[in-house]
């Protein structure tokens, strides 16, 4: 299964709240035991600040931003796991770091090209200090958040005319929409070469002091098939397009005119 093809566009008007790649592979004990100073050495100048908390591991079938999620297990017993964060001066790109992933976050996604330079920067260094690693998933994540006020737009405009019904369930009846507050779902998609699709939607209120409403549309597509550190920019260009193609069948064409699409490629 796969989307439809669309041409590659830049929209001055993004959604994106933040773009997460996770890479996986085999516990490195070497990264519990000791702190990880020869890997920030080689990335303090991108990413000069430096954390280190506990967390647990997070289950196989996804990954989460937040530092603190809960499930999966380790040997059959949840263990906390030392996760090493590295920031950059203004706070919105990171670096993760811990026995079994590593990844690289951005809150201020600009274009792919962009991404990938950094991303293939961090696994360079990864590999200059822990050699080359079998990979178990590798993961691309994007966040998009979907904001009536930030686009301009009344908040008696409805959902369905912004997103693709099929992904609105119960609040594409124009009678009950308005009077829906709160909804989400989830859904695993099988897409071309190995490739899955996790995507979660729903509506949530901003958590910035405002009543705003926001539809989220959160994408994981990612691969479990077994691969090596030396393949990671070759199998993010391959999972790249399939986000792509379901933002466009994602939204609608209004929703596309408003954020007014460049054309790229």
């Amino acid at each position: 299964m796969s989307f439809e093809n669309v041409e590659c566009v830049k929209f001055k008007h993004n959604l994106l709240s933040e773009v997460i790649c996770q890479i996986r592979f085999p516990t490195i004990l070497e990264i519990e035991k000791d702190v990880p100073s020869d890997f920030q050495n080689l990335i303090s100048e991108q990413f000069p600040n430096a954390n280190a908390r506990l967390d647990m591991p997070e289950s196989e079938g996804r990954f989460n931003v937040s530092p603190l999620s809960l499930s999966s297990s380790f040997s059959g017993i949840q263990q906390p796991r030392k996760n090493y964060w590295f920031s950059s001066d203004d706070d919105n790109c990171n670096v993760n770091l811990t026995r079994n992933f590593l990844s690289f976050s951005t809150r201020n996604y600009d274009c792919w090209k962009d991404f990938c330079v950094t991303m293939n920067f961090v696994v360079d260094s990864f590999v200059k200090i822990y050699g080359r690693r079998t990979l178990t998933r590798i993961g691309l994540r994007y966040i998009n958040a979907v904001s009536k006020s930030a686009l301009g737009l009344s908040e008696n405009t409805l959902w369905s005319d912004l997103i693709n019904i099929h992904l609105l369930g119960m609040m594409g009846d124009s009678k009950l929409s308005q009077n829906i507050k709160g909804m989400n779902s989830s859904m695993l998609l099988k897409c071309d070469n190995d490739i899955s699709m996790q995507i979660q939607t729903g509506i949530f209120v901003r958590m910035d002091n405002t009543s705003d409403e926001v539809f989220l549309i959160d994408n994981d597509t990612f691969s479990t098939k077994k691969n090596t550190t030396d393949d990671v920019m070759s199998l993010l260009d391959s999972l790249h397009e399939e986000p792509r193609k379901f933002l466009h069948y994602a939204i609608t064409e209004k929703l596309r005119s408003i954020m007014e699409p460049e054309v790229i490629c």
